[in-house]
Protein backbone atom coordinates (compact mmCIF):
# COMPACT_ATOMS: atom_id res chain seq x y z
CA UNK A 1 0.00 0.00 0.00
CA UNK A 2 1.68 3.30 -1.08
CA UNK A 3 1.18 6.63 1.43
CA UNK A 4 1.94 9.87 0.79
CA UNK A 5 3.88 11.88 3.02
CA UNK A 6 2.16 15.30 4.02
CA UNK A 7 3.78 18.38 5.76
CA UNK A 8 1.71 20.37 7.74
CA UNK A 9 2.83 23.77 7.88
CA UNK A 10 6.61 25.12 7.75
CA UNK A 11 8.72 22.65 10.90
CA UNK A 12 9.16 25.87 13.35
CA UNK A 13 12.98 25.22 13.53
CA UNK A 14 13.26 26.13 9.87
CA UNK A 15 10.71 28.92 10.73
CA UNK A 16 13.04 30.37 13.36
CA UNK A 17 16.08 29.98 11.26
CA UNK A 18 15.32 31.14 8.13
CA UNK A 19 13.70 34.77 9.75
CA UNK A 20 16.25 36.44 7.42
CA UNK A 21 14.56 35.17 4.23
CA UNK A 22 11.77 37.80 5.03
CA UNK A 23 14.30 41.01 4.57
CA UNK A 24 15.95 43.32 6.38
CA UNK A 25 13.78 45.05 7.82
CA UNK A 26 12.05 42.22 9.94
CA UNK A 27 13.35 40.61 13.12
CA UNK A 28 13.37 37.02 13.87
CA UNK A 29 9.84 35.97 15.56
CA UNK A 30 9.51 35.12 19.47
CA UNK A 31 7.51 31.68 19.64
CA UNK A 32 6.97 32.19 23.23
CA UNK A 33 4.15 34.46 24.76
CA UNK A 34 5.06 37.44 22.53
CA UNK A 35 8.12 39.68 21.96
CA UNK A 36 9.75 40.73 24.72
CA UNK A 37 9.65 44.81 24.30
CA UNK A 38 5.57 44.11 24.44
CA UNK A 39 6.48 41.83 27.93
CA UNK A 40 8.86 44.40 29.62
CA UNK A 41 6.04 47.47 28.21
CA UNK A 42 3.72 45.88 30.31
CA UNK A 43 5.73 44.61 33.13
CA UNK A 44 6.68 48.45 33.71
CA UNK A 45 2.48 49.47 33.46
CA UNK A 46 2.21 46.82 36.20
CA UNK A 47 4.50 48.24 38.44
CA UNK A 48 3.97 51.80 37.97
CA UNK A 49 -0.04 50.58 38.80
CA UNK A 50 1.19 48.95 42.10
CA UNK A 51 2.83 52.22 42.96
CA UNK A 52 -0.20 54.19 42.46
CA UNK A 53 -2.07 52.36 44.23
CA UNK A 54 0.23 52.00 47.10
CA UNK A 55 0.40 56.15 46.90
CA UNK A 56 -3.25 56.11 46.62
CA UNK A 57 -3.54 54.36 49.70
CA UNK A 58 -1.50 56.61 51.59
CA UNK A 59 -3.03 59.98 50.29
CA UNK A 60 -6.63 59.34 50.65
CA UNK A 61 -7.27 56.08 53.37
CA UNK A 62 -5.74 57.69 56.36
CA UNK A 63 -8.11 60.88 55.55
CA UNK A 64 -9.64 62.04 58.69
CA UNK A 65 -12.56 64.49 57.43
CA UNK A 66 -12.99 66.22 54.44
CA UNK A 67 -9.86 66.04 52.21
CA UNK A 68 -7.55 68.62 51.36
CA UNK A 69 -6.44 69.54 47.92
CA UNK A 70 -2.91 68.35 48.43
CA UNK A 71 -3.61 64.35 47.76
CA UNK A 72 -5.72 65.15 44.65
CA UNK A 73 -2.21 67.47 43.27
CA UNK A 74 0.15 64.89 44.04
CA UNK A 75 -1.66 62.11 42.85
CA UNK A 76 -2.43 63.95 39.65
CA UNK A 77 1.40 64.84 39.23
CA UNK A 78 2.14 60.74 40.30
CA UNK A 79 -0.39 60.28 36.90
CA UNK A 80 1.41 61.95 35.24
CA UNK A 81 5.15 61.60 36.11
CA UNK A 82 3.86 57.62 35.92
CA UNK A 83 2.93 58.60 32.35
CA UNK A 84 5.63 59.97 31.35
CA UNK A 85 8.09 57.04 32.87
CA UNK A 86 6.65 54.92 30.67
CA UNK A 87 6.58 57.24 27.35
CA UNK A 88 8.75 57.19 24.71
CA UNK A 89 9.17 60.61 23.92
CA UNK A 90 9.32 63.24 26.61
CA UNK A 91 10.15 66.56 25.24
CA UNK A 92 6.56 67.37 25.91
CA UNK A 93 7.03 67.18 29.74
CA UNK A 94 7.83 70.40 30.41
CA UNK A 95 4.82 71.95 28.74
CA UNK A 96 2.73 68.77 30.37
CA UNK A 97 4.09 69.95 33.90
CA UNK A 98 2.74 73.10 33.32
CA UNK A 99 -0.53 72.62 32.43
CA UNK A 100 -0.98 70.59 35.27
CA UNK A 101 0.67 72.85 37.50
CA UNK A 102 -2.10 75.89 36.46
CA UNK A 103 -4.56 72.97 36.98
CA UNK A 104 -4.03 71.65 40.16
CA UNK A 105 -3.46 75.57 41.90
CA UNK A 106 -7.70 76.01 42.04
CA UNK A 107 -7.68 72.65 44.27
CA UNK A 108 -5.32 73.49 46.30
CA UNK A 109 -7.00 76.61 46.92
CA UNK A 110 -10.12 75.12 47.76
CA UNK A 111 -11.85 71.33 47.14
CA UNK A 112 -14.67 71.82 45.63
CA UNK A 113 -16.43 70.40 42.46
CA UNK A 114 -14.96 73.36 39.79
CA UNK A 115 -11.82 72.79 40.91
CA UNK A 116 -11.15 68.81 41.17
CA UNK A 117 -13.20 69.27 37.14
CA UNK A 118 -10.58 71.84 36.55
CA UNK A 119 -7.64 69.54 37.69
CA UNK A 120 -9.25 66.39 36.08
CA UNK A 121 -9.12 68.34 32.56
CA UNK A 122 -5.70 69.30 33.34
CA UNK A 123 -4.09 65.63 33.72
CA UNK A 124 -6.52 65.01 30.59
CA UNK A 125 -4.49 67.78 28.39
CA UNK A 126 -1.45 67.53 30.28
CA UNK A 127 -1.47 63.56 28.90
CA UNK A 128 -2.25 64.60 25.78
CA UNK A 129 0.56 67.36 25.62
CA UNK A 130 2.81 64.53 26.80
CA UNK A 131 2.19 62.10 24.47
CA UNK A 132 1.38 64.79 21.45
CA UNK A 133 4.03 67.76 21.87
CA UNK A 134 4.20 70.00 19.52
CA UNK A 135 0.62 69.72 18.29
CA UNK A 136 -1.47 72.51 17.56
CA UNK A 137 -3.63 73.90 20.36
CA UNK A 138 -6.91 72.61 18.31
CA UNK A 139 -5.82 69.29 17.90
CA UNK A 140 -4.17 69.18 20.99
CA UNK A 141 -7.72 69.63 22.63
CA UNK A 142 -10.22 67.58 20.47
CA UNK A 143 -7.28 64.85 21.38
CA UNK A 144 -7.78 65.77 25.29
CA UNK A 145 -11.64 65.72 24.59
CA UNK A 146 -11.58 62.59 23.46
CA UNK A 147 -9.54 60.93 26.06
CA UNK A 148 -11.51 62.85 29.12
CA UNK A 149 -14.79 60.60 27.70
CA UNK A 150 -12.94 57.91 27.32
CA UNK A 151 -11.48 57.68 30.72
CA UNK A 152 -14.26 56.61 33.15
CA UNK A 153 -14.53 53.20 31.61
CA UNK A 154 -11.19 52.96 30.04
CA UNK A 155 -10.36 50.47 33.00
CA UNK A 156 -13.26 48.93 32.73
CA UNK A 157 -12.74 47.82 28.91
CA UNK A 158 -9.34 47.17 29.78
CA UNK A 159 -10.78 44.19 32.26
CA UNK A 160 -13.31 43.65 29.34
CA UNK A 161 -10.52 42.99 27.11
CA UNK A 162 -8.42 40.84 29.10
CA UNK A 163 -11.30 38.69 30.19
CA UNK A 164 -12.27 38.27 26.66
CA UNK A 165 -9.34 37.35 25.57
CA UNK A 166 -8.72 34.46 28.50
CA UNK A 167 -12.16 33.10 27.55
CA UNK A 168 -11.66 32.98 23.83
CA UNK A 169 -7.43 31.95 24.54
CA UNK A 170 -6.93 28.16 23.80
CA UNK A 171 -6.04 26.43 26.79
CA UNK A 172 -1.99 25.46 27.30
CA UNK A 173 -0.84 22.84 29.69
CA UNK A 174 1.27 24.33 32.27
CA UNK A 175 4.94 24.26 32.30
CA UNK A 176 6.84 23.66 35.31
CA UNK A 177 9.58 26.00 34.08
CA UNK A 178 6.82 29.41 34.43
CA UNK A 179 7.29 28.63 38.36
CA UNK A 180 10.89 27.78 38.11
CA UNK A 181 11.64 30.94 36.51
CA UNK A 182 9.29 32.91 38.92
CA UNK A 183 10.73 31.66 41.81
CA UNK A 184 14.37 32.27 40.44
CA UNK A 185 13.73 36.09 39.25
CA UNK A 186 11.72 36.87 42.85
CA UNK A 187 12.97 34.60 45.54
CA UNK A 188 16.29 37.09 46.15
CA UNK A 189 14.13 40.13 45.90
CA UNK A 190 11.77 38.97 47.88
CA UNK A 191 13.54 36.90 50.67
CA UNK A 192 16.05 39.97 50.90
CA UNK A 193 13.19 42.41 51.37
CA UNK A 194 12.04 40.37 54.58
CA UNK A 195 15.10 40.77 56.04
CA UNK A 196 16.07 44.37 55.48
CA UNK A 197 13.03 44.64 56.18
CA UNK A 198 12.77 42.43 60.06
CA UNK A 199 16.59 44.62 60.95
CA UNK A 200 14.88 47.98 59.91
CA UNK A 201 11.96 47.21 62.04
CA UNK A 202 13.88 46.39 65.23
CA UNK A 203 16.13 49.94 64.66
CA UNK A 204 12.50 51.74 63.65
CA UNK A 205 9.45 52.17 66.20
CA UNK A 206 7.68 53.82 63.60
CA UNK A 207 7.82 50.61 61.07
CA UNK A 208 7.54 48.03 64.09
CA UNK A 209 4.77 50.08 65.12
CA UNK A 210 3.19 50.14 61.18
CA UNK A 211 4.02 46.37 60.62
CA UNK A 212 2.31 45.50 64.53
CA UNK A 213 -0.99 47.00 63.10
CA UNK A 214 -0.98 46.11 59.89
CA UNK A 215 -0.45 42.68 60.63
CA UNK A 216 -3.13 42.86 63.61
CA UNK A 217 -5.68 40.12 62.06
CA UNK A 218 -8.38 42.42 63.17
CA UNK A 219 -7.98 44.94 62.18
CA UNK A 220 -6.70 43.76 58.92
CA UNK A 221 -9.95 41.65 58.45
CA UNK A 222 -12.30 44.34 58.81
CA UNK A 223 -10.32 46.85 56.28
CA UNK A 224 -9.50 44.38 53.83
CA UNK A 225 -12.97 44.89 52.12
CA UNK A 226 -13.21 48.42 52.28
CA UNK A 227 -9.44 49.02 51.26
CA UNK A 228 -9.65 46.63 48.37
CA UNK A 229 -12.29 48.85 46.93
CA UNK A 230 -10.47 51.80 47.21
CA UNK A 231 -7.60 50.07 45.85
CA UNK A 232 -9.60 48.65 42.96
CA UNK A 233 -10.99 52.68 41.98
CA UNK A 234 -7.32 53.80 42.24
CA UNK A 235 -6.14 50.96 39.79
CA UNK A 236 -9.23 51.98 37.32
CA UNK A 237 -8.39 55.38 37.20
CA UNK A 238 -4.76 55.02 36.93
CA UNK A 239 -4.90 51.93 34.17
CA UNK A 240 -5.89 53.98 30.97
CA UNK A 241 -3.16 56.99 32.21
CA UNK A 242 -0.91 53.92 31.78
CA UNK A 243 -1.90 52.44 28.69
CA UNK A 244 -3.31 55.18 26.76
CA UNK A 245 -3.70 55.05 22.95
CA UNK A 246 -3.56 58.41 21.57
CA UNK A 247 -6.28 59.99 19.96
CA UNK A 248 -7.15 60.26 16.04
CA UNK A 249 -6.66 62.75 14.35
CA UNK A 250 -9.43 65.34 14.28
CA UNK A 251 -12.23 64.47 11.76
CA UNK A 252 -12.79 67.00 9.16
CA UNK A 253 -15.82 69.59 9.75
CA UNK A 254 -18.55 68.94 7.35
CA UNK A 255 -21.00 71.44 6.22
CA UNK A 256 -23.18 72.12 8.70
CA UNK A 257 -26.36 70.91 8.75
CA UNK A 258 -29.46 72.97 8.60
CA UNK A 259 -32.10 72.81 10.78
CA UNK A 260 -35.47 71.41 10.01
CA UNK A 261 -37.37 75.11 9.21
CA UNK A 262 -34.03 76.80 9.31
CA UNK A 263 -34.22 78.80 6.31
CA UNK A 264 -33.66 82.60 4.64
CA UNK A 265 -36.83 82.99 4.91
CA UNK A 266 -37.58 81.52 8.27
CA UNK A 267 -34.63 83.46 9.39
CA UNK A 268 -35.71 87.05 7.73
CA UNK A 269 -39.36 86.64 9.04
CA UNK A 270 -38.03 85.39 12.88
CA UNK A 271 -35.64 88.44 13.18
CA UNK A 272 -38.68 90.72 12.44
CA UNK A 273 -40.80 89.44 15.10
CA UNK A 274 -38.10 88.83 17.44
CA UNK A 275 -36.70 92.07 17.20
CA UNK A 276 -39.96 94.00 17.87
CA UNK A 277 -40.66 91.61 20.74
CA UNK A 278 -37.53 92.78 22.38
CA UNK A 279 -37.79 96.06 21.40
CA UNK A 280 -40.98 96.44 24.00
CA UNK A 281 -39.30 94.00 26.54
CA UNK A 282 -36.44 96.80 26.14
CA UNK A 283 -38.49 99.70 26.40
CA UNK A 284 -40.98 98.35 29.40
CA UNK A 285 -37.80 97.23 31.22
CA UNK A 286 -35.84 101.21 30.73
CA UNK A 287 -39.43 102.56 32.05
CA UNK A 288 -40.07 100.82 35.21
CA UNK A 289 -36.23 100.21 36.46
CA UNK A 290 -34.59 103.74 35.08
CA UNK A 291 -37.64 106.22 34.31
CA UNK A 292 -39.42 105.08 37.51
CA UNK A 293 -42.70 103.95 35.91
CA UNK A 294 -45.30 102.63 37.30
CA UNK A 295 -45.49 98.73 37.61
CA UNK A 296 -48.98 96.46 37.59
CA UNK A 297 -51.29 96.64 40.40
CA UNK A 298 -50.46 94.19 43.16
CA UNK A 299 -46.56 93.53 41.90
CA UNK A 300 -44.19 95.56 43.71
CA UNK A 301 -40.57 96.00 42.80
CA UNK A 302 -38.98 93.56 44.46
CA UNK A 303 -40.99 90.59 42.57
CA UNK A 304 -40.75 92.53 38.94
CA UNK A 305 -37.02 92.19 39.60
CA UNK A 306 -36.85 88.47 41.06
CA UNK A 307 -39.12 87.36 38.37
CA UNK A 308 -37.63 88.81 35.60
CA UNK A 309 -34.23 88.33 36.16
CA UNK A 310 -33.59 84.13 35.21
CA UNK A 311 -36.19 84.26 32.49
CA UNK A 312 -34.50 87.12 30.64
CA UNK A 313 -30.92 85.54 31.18
CA UNK A 314 -32.73 82.22 29.60
CA UNK A 315 -34.09 83.86 26.67
CA UNK A 316 -30.52 85.79 25.81
CA UNK A 317 -28.82 81.83 25.33
CA UNK A 318 -31.77 80.80 23.67
CA UNK A 319 -31.56 83.88 21.28
CA UNK A 320 -27.41 83.19 21.26
CA UNK A 321 -28.57 79.48 19.90
CA UNK A 322 -30.86 81.05 17.28
CA UNK A 323 -27.95 83.19 16.03
CA UNK A 324 -25.49 80.27 15.27
CA UNK A 325 -28.56 78.60 13.32
CA UNK A 326 -29.13 80.85 11.24
CA UNK A 327 -25.59 82.15 10.60
CA UNK A 328 -25.51 80.06 7.56
CA UNK A 329 -28.32 82.12 5.84
CA UNK A 330 -26.50 85.61 6.40
CA UNK A 331 -25.16 86.08 3.33
CA UNK A 332 -28.73 85.09 1.10
CA UNK A 333 -30.19 88.28 1.79
CA UNK A 334 -28.66 91.80 2.52
CA UNK A 335 -30.88 93.17 5.02
CA UNK A 336 -30.07 89.74 7.24
CA UNK A 337 -26.90 90.87 8.53
CA UNK A 338 -28.16 94.11 9.88
CA UNK A 339 -31.01 92.78 11.85
CA UNK A 340 -29.15 90.28 13.43
CA UNK A 341 -26.59 92.96 14.53
CA UNK A 342 -29.82 94.10 16.16
CA UNK A 343 -30.85 90.99 17.43
CA UNK A 344 -27.59 90.58 19.25
CA UNK A 345 -26.99 93.74 20.49
CA UNK A 346 -30.90 94.00 22.06
CA UNK A 347 -29.91 90.46 23.99
CA UNK A 348 -26.84 92.54 25.33
CA UNK A 349 -29.00 94.54 26.65
CA UNK A 350 -31.25 92.22 27.76
CA UNK A 351 -28.71 90.31 29.74
CA UNK A 352 -27.63 93.95 31.32
CA UNK A 353 -31.05 94.84 32.20
CA UNK A 354 -31.28 91.38 33.93
CA UNK A 355 -28.37 92.55 35.71
CA UNK A 356 -29.62 95.31 37.10
CA UNK A 357 -33.19 93.65 38.31
CA UNK A 358 -30.71 91.34 40.05
CA UNK A 359 -29.19 93.84 41.92
CA UNK A 360 -32.14 95.71 42.93
CA UNK A 361 -32.76 92.36 44.36
CA UNK A 362 -29.60 92.07 46.40
CA UNK A 363 -30.02 95.06 47.97
CA UNK A 364 -33.59 94.67 49.28
CA UNK A 365 -33.24 91.01 49.95
CA UNK A 366 -29.53 90.27 50.40
CA UNK A 367 -26.81 88.22 48.66
CA UNK A 368 -26.84 85.21 48.30
CA UNK A 369 -24.15 81.99 46.37
CA UNK A 370 -26.96 81.83 43.83
CA UNK A 371 -27.23 85.49 43.39
CA UNK A 372 -23.53 85.84 42.68
CA UNK A 373 -23.30 82.63 40.43
CA UNK A 374 -26.39 84.29 38.31
CA UNK A 375 -24.45 87.45 38.25
CA UNK A 376 -21.18 85.62 37.04
CA UNK A 377 -23.24 83.76 33.97
CA UNK A 378 -25.08 87.17 33.09
CA UNK A 379 -21.87 88.26 32.57
CA UNK A 380 -20.28 85.47 30.53
CA UNK A 381 -23.79 85.31 28.43
CA UNK A 382 -23.11 89.12 27.12
CA UNK A 383 -19.68 88.71 26.43
CA UNK A 384 -20.36 85.66 24.90
CA UNK A 385 -23.38 87.87 22.47
CA UNK A 386 -20.26 90.31 22.12
CA UNK A 387 -18.40 87.29 20.67
CA UNK A 388 -20.82 86.25 18.25
CA UNK A 389 -21.50 89.83 17.25
CA UNK A 390 -18.27 89.79 16.25
CA UNK A 391 -17.48 86.42 14.63
CA UNK A 392 -20.66 87.49 12.27
CA UNK A 393 -19.00 91.15 11.78
CA UNK A 394 -15.53 89.32 10.67
CA UNK A 395 -17.08 86.16 8.85
CA UNK A 396 -14.82 83.86 11.05
CA UNK A 397 -15.74 80.36 11.54
CA UNK A 398 -17.68 78.56 14.05
CA UNK A 399 -14.84 77.10 15.89
CA UNK A 400 -13.35 80.27 16.00
CA UNK A 401 -16.22 81.20 18.40
CA UNK A 402 -16.42 77.97 20.20
CA UNK A 403 -12.48 77.89 21.05
CA UNK A 404 -12.69 82.03 22.67
CA UNK A 405 -16.34 81.71 24.31
CA UNK A 406 -14.87 78.21 25.79
CA UNK A 407 -11.37 80.14 26.95
CA UNK A 408 -13.14 83.03 28.03
CA UNK A 409 -15.34 80.69 30.42
CA UNK A 410 -12.75 78.76 31.39
CA UNK A 411 -10.57 81.64 32.60
CA UNK A 412 -13.48 83.29 34.56
CA UNK A 413 -14.59 80.33 36.08
CA UNK A 414 -10.44 79.47 36.61
CA UNK A 415 -10.31 83.26 38.80
CA UNK A 416 -13.80 82.59 40.40
CA UNK A 417 -11.79 79.11 42.38
CA UNK A 418 -9.37 82.02 44.25
CA UNK A 419 -12.25 84.01 45.33
CA UNK A 420 -13.90 83.09 48.66
CA UNK A 421 -17.52 83.41 47.81
CA UNK A 422 -18.83 82.64 51.19
CA UNK A 423 -16.99 84.97 52.77
CA UNK A 424 -17.64 87.95 50.39
CA UNK A 425 -21.32 87.01 50.74
CA UNK A 426 -21.42 87.01 54.33
CA UNK A 427 -19.58 90.22 54.63
CA UNK A 428 -21.87 92.19 52.43
CA UNK A 429 -24.99 90.77 53.87
CA UNK A 430 -23.16 92.26 57.89
CA UNK A 431 -22.29 95.34 56.34
CA UNK A 432 -25.56 96.19 54.24
CA UNK A 433 -28.14 94.87 56.23
CA UNK A 434 -29.24 98.15 58.11
CA UNK A 435 -28.21 100.85 55.26
CA UNK A 436 -30.32 98.91 52.69
CA UNK A 437 -33.40 98.78 55.39
CA UNK A 438 -33.53 95.41 55.61
CA UNK A 439 -32.91 92.58 58.85
CA UNK A 440 -29.76 90.04 58.72
CA UNK A 441 -30.58 86.68 57.58
CA UNK A 442 -28.69 84.63 60.55
CA UNK A 443 -30.00 81.47 59.26
CA UNK A 444 -28.46 81.68 56.02
CA UNK A 445 -25.23 82.62 57.61
CA UNK A 446 -25.39 79.89 59.50
CA UNK A 447 -25.25 77.84 57.38
CA UNK A 448 -22.22 78.63 55.23
CA UNK A 449 -19.50 77.35 56.23
CA UNK A 450 -16.27 77.61 57.71
CA UNK A 451 -14.62 79.47 54.69
CA UNK A 452 -17.63 82.05 55.24
CA UNK A 453 -16.32 82.61 59.12
CA UNK A 454 -13.52 85.13 58.17
CA UNK A 455 -16.05 87.27 56.13
CA UNK A 456 -17.98 86.63 58.77
CA UNK A 457 -15.65 88.27 61.46
CA UNK A 458 -14.74 91.23 59.31
CA UNK A 459 -18.38 92.27 58.98
CA UNK A 460 -18.93 91.91 62.45
CA UNK A 461 -15.88 94.14 63.54
CA UNK A 462 -17.33 96.67 60.93
CA UNK A 463 -20.93 96.49 62.59
CA UNK A 464 -20.43 95.17 65.45
CA UNK A 465 -24.84 96.48 66.26
CA UNK A 466 -26.01 93.53 64.40
CA UNK A 467 -23.97 90.60 66.28
CA UNK A 468 -26.73 90.30 68.84
CA UNK A 469 -28.81 89.21 65.10
CA UNK A 470 -26.39 86.24 64.65
CA UNK A 471 -28.38 82.93 65.62
CA UNK A 472 -25.15 81.05 65.66
CA UNK A 473 -21.21 81.40 65.84
CA UNK A 474 -19.34 79.77 62.79
CA UNK A 475 -16.31 78.62 63.53
CA UNK A 476 -12.94 78.40 61.70
CA UNK A 477 -11.88 75.34 59.50
CA UNK A 478 -10.24 72.78 61.38
CA UNK A 479 -8.02 70.62 60.06
CA UNK A 480 -6.70 67.26 60.89
CA UNK A 481 -3.22 66.89 59.23
CA UNK A 482 -1.67 67.64 56.02
CA UNK A 483 -4.30 65.48 54.00
CA UNK A 484 -6.86 67.68 54.95
CA UNK A 485 -5.38 70.99 54.42
CA UNK A 486 -6.46 73.49 51.98
CA UNK A 487 -4.73 77.15 51.25
CA UNK A 488 -8.09 78.59 51.28
CA UNK A 489 -8.96 77.02 54.86
CA UNK A 490 -5.40 78.30 56.25
CA UNK A 491 -5.67 81.35 54.77
CA UNK A 492 -9.22 81.83 57.05
CA UNK A 493 -7.67 79.85 59.83
CA UNK A 494 -4.50 82.84 60.53
CA UNK A 495 -7.51 85.69 59.82
CA UNK A 496 -9.48 84.42 62.84
CA UNK A 497 -6.39 83.62 65.09
CA UNK A 498 -4.69 87.25 64.92
CA UNK A 499 -8.15 88.80 65.46
CA UNK A 500 -8.56 86.91 68.36
CA UNK A 501 -4.82 87.80 69.49
CA UNK A 502 -5.49 91.63 68.80
CA UNK A 503 -8.93 91.37 71.08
Amino acid sequence: MQTTLQIRGLPRSLETDGWWLNGPRHDPPDTRRGSAGQRDGRDARLLALVVLVGLGDLLFWHLHGAPGGLPFALMAAALLGAAAALAGDRSGLARAGAILGIAALPVLEQVQALSLAFLLAGLAAAITALHRPGKAAGEMAHAAWVFLRRWPVGGLRALAVVARDRATRPRAPVRSHCMRDALRNWALPAGGALVLLGLLAESNPVILRGLDDLLSTGRLLDELPERLCVWAGIALIAWPVLDRADAGPRPPAGAPRALPGVNAGSVLRALWVFNGLLAVQTLTDASILLGGASLPRGMTLAEYTHRGAYPLLVAAVLAGLFALAAQPFLAERRVLRPLMYLWLAQNVLVCLAAGLRLKLYVDSYGLTLLRVHAAIWMALVAAGLVLLAWQVLRQHARGWLVLRGAGLAAAVLYACCFVNVSGLVARYNVTQAAPMGRGLDGDYLCGLGATAAAGLAAGLDARPDVRDALPCRIDGPRTGGWRNLGFRSWRVARYLASAEATE
